[in-house]
């Protein structure tokens, strides 16, 4: 654990500061307090149902590095053993406050990714891409919680499963595209809506990309990896069965939060030196935060939705 920057009070947090020499602004503070939040919730769920859990991808290297949010971030990332993350899908709409909403390509269709988010519907967590393309899914802010999957020894059928992930994904996103843009999209279109019909629907094809991954997490398996069911990402590296049992609890802005016990080959494994901060972008483009501002009030007066869009929305 390097230790790089310090911990604060919650009384303290909101805020702005300079942090690796990045200015964060009181206003991001605020969005994170927000996704702090949730994570609290979702913290309290995993422990009285004993399920396991740790953040991932940049909010584990924000864990062990900063004991906290990397200044660019816009987000939280954990992640769960696929048989954990089934049983957080079932419970979970019974424990959450009204406020916040469980999103997966099941309860909002027009989301692609193959994850669980849950979002916060006083606020706003918008993606443009998604919003100038009227996609009908949760526009809060969020927490991302990502499926660990069984990762097949044999590259022919690593390969095979990641592309059933990008299909699925492929699909959905073209089947709510509603203004292909030349010949080449309108192609993907036609295409996408017969697979659309042929897998069953939303539902249908939901199940179709899960349902493999669901399968293999019933017997044991050496490695495991977060990509695959998501992105169609070949990992360039593992989670080792054993490494998904051991947790530590390590400081996260003013909360305790749990990490791998071995993060440090877990990180290395996909980000090679981690442990030297550096200004990347967030993988979300240039996300619309606004911790005091519904979503459906920004969607109408920043991106032209109509009550007719709002309408489709979950």
């Amino acid at each position: 654990m390097t230790g790089t920057a310090q911990t604060v009070a919650k009384a303290d947090f909101l805020k702005a500061e300079i942090r690796n020499g990045i200015s964060v602004s009181a206003k991001r503070k605020a969005a994170w307090k927000r996704m702090l939040d949730i994570l609290e919730v979702l913290m309290e769920v995993c422990k009285r149902h004993g399920l396991r859990w740790s953040m991932c991808g940049g909010s584990m290297i924000g864990t062990c590095r900063e004991h906290g949010f990397v200044p660019w971030d816009d987000d939280i990332d954990i992640m769960l053993p696929r048989p954990d993350y089934e049983r957080l899908q079932e419970i979970l709409p019974g424990e959450l406050p009204p406020h916040l909403f469980m999103m997966t390509s099941k309860t909002a269709p027009g989301m692609t990714g193959a994850l669980m988010k849950v979002c916060d519907s006083r606020t706003t967590g918008i993606m443009p891409f998604f919003a100038e393309r009227r996609f009908p899914m949760h526009y809060g802010l969020f927490v991302d919680v990502l499926p660990v999957d069984p990762d097949p020894d044999d590259d022919r059928e690593r390969k095979r499963l990641a592309k059933r992930g990008w299909n699925a994904r492929v699909i959905r996103y073209f089947h709510f595209l509603r203004r292909p843009k030349g010949f080449s999209q309108r192609v993907k279109k036609f295409a996408a809506e017969i697979l659309w019909r042929l897998r069953g629907g939303s539902d249908g094809l939901y199940e179709w990309r899960e349902r493999p991954f669901r399968e293999m997490a019933k017997t044991p398996h050496p490695n495991w990896s977060i990509y695959p069911a998501h992105v169609g990402y070949i990992p360039r590296g593992h989670l080792k069965a054993e490494w998904l049992e051991e947790t530590i609890d390590v400081p996260f802005e003013y909360l305790t939060v749990k990490v791998l016990k071995n993060f440090d080959e877990a990180l290395t494994q996909n980000y090679g030196n981690w442990r030297t901060p550096r200004n990347d972008a967030s993988l979300h483009g240039d996300l619309a935060m606004d911790a005091n501002t519904d979503y459906k009030t920004t969607l109408r007066t920043r991106f032209g939705w109509t009550d007719e869009d709002i309408e489709r929305l979950p």
